[in-house]
């Protein structure tokens, strides 16, 4: 990412979380989906990401439907929290 919202949001959160349980101990918060994402003019950024799942109903041979279900994975160009682009 060209920014730092990932690990301020991180330490944010991680500081919240030990106020409010104070009697856990090592408090720790990690933002799910990001993935590491190649583009031609930069290298290797880290990008956020996350998953869509498409269904729908195919017909069978013998008659009558049956569900398909694909997972498809969505990398984002920009920041989800601050706007700014991933590339440097």
């Amino acid at each position: 990412m060209n920014c730092d919202c990932k690990p301020r949001i991180e330490d944010d959160l991680t500081r919240k979380f030990a106020e409010k349980t104070p009697q856990g101990a090592n408090h720790c918060v990690e933002l799910q989906g990001y993935a590491l994402g190649m583009t031609p003019d930069s290298g290797v950024v880290m990008v956020a990401a996350g998953e869509a799942v498409l269904q729908a109903e195919h017909p069978k041979k013998g008659g009558g439907t049956r569900v398909v279900n694909q997972r498809q994975r969505i990398l984002f160009k920009f920041c989800p929290f601050c706007g700014k682009s991933v590339n440097p």
